[in-house]
């Protein structure tokens, strides 16, 4: 720590230290509706990831992003996973596998430990973790995840070519030569012990001989978001803070070891906690950071549960702190929470196919499906039905389709949904500027 309290950052290696350095530090925040993403667009053009979610047996989305935005990348500066759950952390060893990555920041306890031997625990049983099933994953999806990036993470670690980083507080980076500072805040001493004590609690009472899945499925499940690692990262006058799913205890502790809030405000840009819910929001934590006035937040919905993320309590409390709440998938959004969520970004609609008016015209109900731009006559009342089959067949061949469709009915389907389309983006220079751009599918709070 230094004398005025801040972090002790280490210093992050910078190949382009000769290029003079642009006056923008881009964060692109991806969710479509099943996982999260941060991509960081550094100043002097490295890019670093934060996260990794991805459906199963198809493309890796983030992969696909990094390769489409950026042509040509071979190499990330960092990439982080934030705690061991699904929807953060499937498929991560692909990041590695697909390009060279400079650090790894990654949760505590790491390597696996005790974390990998809960979910083995659970694999054996044929019981899967609440977020596995929530995303249609099979038991032990996460485990396979986890074991294969640690076996990455350990060759490369052996080459002496990969710098590693435990996502915890008072722990940090340096990159751009020292412009762009990365603090880690969370989680701290006591919640990263109440972690390790649960996982060897359930771990001892999972290892029993003769445990079945039902009797697995009747243990409380363990708590990975006590495990997240929430990150500010300054450049000049600039703050973002990139929560993570860390959720109120996190911030309690956080609030009680960092004495002086002064220094941290205002926060420019939040990528809220635990994808808008309601104990992802932190009363003092946003009065003390966030300005009205100025400050920006989005929210990644999660639909796969039992609650749908965002919930309507989790937006009310949230809007009431900052300029205005985005989020990464309007329809998401709309469904979770049933408030009004506007498109920030319009696009020019393809024509509806005949096939589609000739449907109409047998069933005018049909056309409660279509967005109002699709311009189509829309009967009052009446059940809601189901999209035909024949629609969905059109849409997999012609991806346009989809977005004629209304957002809050349609599913992102990875492979054929653009990954960009459910991104909010922001841009900041060192003065505290802020431009703000979306994907298609992304909205606004009104």
């Amino acid at each position: 720590m230094t004398k005025d309290g801040r972090n002790t950052l280490a210093q992050v290696s910078n190949p382009h230290s000769h290029r003079p350095l642009p006056k923008r530090l881009g964060i692109h925040v991806i969710g479509p509706r099943y996982g999260e993403s941060v991509v960081v667009e550094l100043p002097d053009g490295g890019i670093g990831v934060i996260d990794s979610f991805a459906d199963r047996g198809k493309s890796h989305p983030i992969v696909a992003f990094l390769k489409a935005k950026y042509f040509g990348i071979k190499e990330l500066r960092f990439f982080a996973i934030t705690h061991p759950h699904a929807d953060h952390c499937y498929r991560a060893a692909e990041i590695l596998d697909e390009f060279h990555v400079q650090e790894i920041w990654i949760y505590d306890p790491f390597p696996l430990c005790h974390v990998q031997d809960y979910y083995y625990e659970l694999q054996k049983a044929g019981s899967a973790d609440a977020i596995e099933k929530a995303m249609g994953l099979p038991a032990g999806s996460v485990s396979m995840s986890l074991l294969e990036f640690e076996n990455r993470f350990r060759t490369l670690k052996k080459t002496k070519s990969l710098k590693y980083r435990t996502l915890m507080h008072k722990r940090g980076a340096e990159i751009c030569d020292g412009r762009v500072k990365f603090h880690f805040l969370t989680p701290g001493d006591d919640q990263r012990l109440a972690y390790k004590e649960q996982i060897t609690t359930l771990l001892k009472k999972m290892s029993i001989d003769g445990k079945t899945q039902a009797d697995l499925d009747k243990l409380s499940k363990a708590d990975h978001n006590l495990a997240s690692g929430a990150v500010l990262i300054e450049y000049g006058e600039s703050r973002a803070l990139l929560m993570a799913d860390a959720e109120e205890k996190l911030w309690d502790e956080w609030l009680q070891n960092t004495p002086d809030l002064t220094k941290l405000k205002p926060i420019h840009f939040f990528k809220s906690a635990h994808h808008g819910s309601s104990n992802g929001f932190h009363t003092k934590l946003y009065t003390e950071l966030a300005d009205p006035s100025l400050t920006l937040a989005v929210v990644t919905p999660f639909s796969k549960g039992r609650t749908p993320l965002p919930t309507n309590s989790g937006i009310k409390s949230l809007e009431q702190c900052v300029k205005a709440v985005y989020c990464t998938n309007r329809g998401a959004a709309i469904e979770s929470t049933k408030l009004d969520w506007k498109s920030v970004n319009s696009r020019s609609l393809p024509p509806v196919p005949p096939g589609w008016v000739k449907d109409i015209r047998s069933k005018p109900s049909l056309a409660l499906l279509l967005v109002p731009e699709a311009k189509l006559k829309v009967p009052i009342g009446g059940a809601e039905p189901a999209i035909p089959h024949g629609w969905i067949k059109d849409a997999q061949a012609k991806q346009s389709l989809w977005h004629l469709i209304r957002p809050d009915l349609r599913r992102p389907i990875p492979g054929l949904t653009a990954t960009e389309d459910y991104t909010v983006s922001v841009y900041l220079d060192d003065s505290g500027q802020i431009e703000l751009k979306t994907g298609y599918e992304a909205g606004v709070l009104s």
